[in-house]
């Protein structure tokens, strides 16, 4: 089986991938800035809807663990624009991807997501 992993830098994209890898799976490993050494590592911009659609349909995934995100509360308060194009319009590129290919699409994210 295979498995797509974005923001595989990250707390959660790194902890999944490597349960992944550990049990077997085809893992591919996505970052945007800092590289992985795990799976297949793969540097993606979630921002680029034809190198998202590109790659996905290249590994033709099962499943895409969607955990790329822009994290930092006081970035993304400080500049709401990037933060609602890394985590809506990535989002919606990774979506688009998946859907193309029939690739189940699992999304996770921290507590800052809601508010309280």
């Amino acid at each position: 089986m295979k498995i797509l992993i974005t923001g595989a830098s990250g707390l959660l994209g790194s902890k999944v991938a490597e349960v992944a890898v550990e049990r077997g799976f085809k893992v591919y490993s996505c970052y945007s800035i800092h590289e992985v050494n795990f799976g297949n590592p793969l540097k993606l911009n979630v921002l680029d809807s034809n190198s998202v659609l590109s790659t996905v349909e290249q590994i033709n995934p099962n499943f895409v663990v969607h955990a790329a995100a822009l994290t930092g509360v006081d970035l993304c308060e400080k500049d709401k624009n990037l933060a609602f194009n890394v985590n809506v319009l990535g989002t919606k590129n990774i979506v688009e991807a998946c859907k193309k290919v029939n690739a189940h699409l699992v999304y996770i994210s921290t507590d800052y997501v809601f508010s309280g």
